[in-house]
């Protein structure tokens, strides 16, 4: 695994970025709300490796397979796919330690330590005398033949949420400044998987509920910034991202949707739970393709 060794060194360099955009503190602060929550996220994970284990049996052949966003393992079905492919790569942007102790038994699985936006050590760089660095396109494994399923893991969402906190407490920047930030992380993250020539499977949020003790829901947030992912033309990174955001078309078969009760009463209010909406496209190319015929 001479590549795999060659990205960790590559990017211990970028550490300091890690760091000072809070992901370990962030990662920490996930696990433990899935301690005190576990029964109550269990469907979502127990979704979440469904689509992925779906999305498998498509691939033709089993060399390898990609994961982003897969530091935590929660929603990864490591022993099936460690089983069924010659190299499972873990990506994210920070793996704690004890992610290791999960993963240790298996040999053939191997932990990447990769900003898949490329662009954290940027922003660390950059100053707020000057205009937000672009948003690069990640070519992480474009050029490895030997990939045969990628999967993009409750991610997507999640992109642009701590590059916004540091602008929003190092940065001062105008609101519209953050939304298209936010716009072109995702816009780049689903042109990257469409020009991967392998599997792609996709599970996202994509809408955060607030609800009140009578179970009504009394405020949404989109979680893709007016990006409609489902009818979109995806092909290129757009700096000027208009969509508006709606509901998945009813007349779609090719994916499945749930709910993700990540926040039930009190764990973060006592008046109110914080759900959110989950998306799993267990063929997201063919999705694509027929989105934009």
């Amino acid at each position: 695994m001479l590549l795999t060794n060659f990205y960790n060194w590559f990017n211990r360099n970028k550490l300091r970025a890690v760091h000072e955009l809070d992901y370990p503190q962030e990662i920490s602060g996930i696990r433990l709300r899935f301690k005190r929550r576990r029964n109550d996220w269990q469907p979502h994970l127990n979704q979440t490796k469904k689509i992925i284990l779906q999305g498998v049996e498509y691939c033709t052949q089993r060399r390898k397979a990609v994961l982003i966003g897969a530091a935590l393992l929660h929603d990864i079905p490591l022993e099936e796919l460690a089983s069924q492919f010659r190299e499972v790569l873990l990506i994210d942007v920070y793996h704690p330690f004890w992610s290791f102790l999960k993963n240790r038994r298996f040999r053939n699985v191997f932990r990447i330590n990769f900003d898949i936006t490329e662009y954290i050590d940027l922003l660390v760089k950059s100053n707020v005398e000057e205009s937000l660095p672009l948003v690069p396109l990640s070519k992480l494994y474009l050029e490895d033949p030997e990939i045969d399923l990628v999967v993009s893991v409750n991610v997507l969402s999640q992109l642009p949420c701590m590059p916004i906190r540091f602008l929003e407490k190092n940065q001062p920047r105008t609101e519209q400044e953050l939304d298209q930030l936010a716009k072109d992380l995702i816009l780049a993250h689903l042109s990257y998987l469409d020009l991967f020539s392998c599997q792609v499977v996709l599970i996202t949020d994509i809408e955060m509920q607030t609800i009140n003790v009578m179970n009504n829901v009394v405020a949404r947030k989109d979680l893709m910034y007016g990006i409609n992912i489902f009818e979109d033309k995806v092909s290129s990174l757009s700096h000027s991202a208009t969509a508006e955001f709606d509901r998945i078309p009813t007349n779609r078969t090719d994916y499945q949707e749930w709910e993700w009760r990540l926040a039930p009463c009190p764990e973060v209010n006592s008046k109110f739970s914080y759900f959110r909406k989950v998306v799993g496209f267990t063929d997201w190319k063919k999705y694509r393709l027929k989105s934009s015929a």
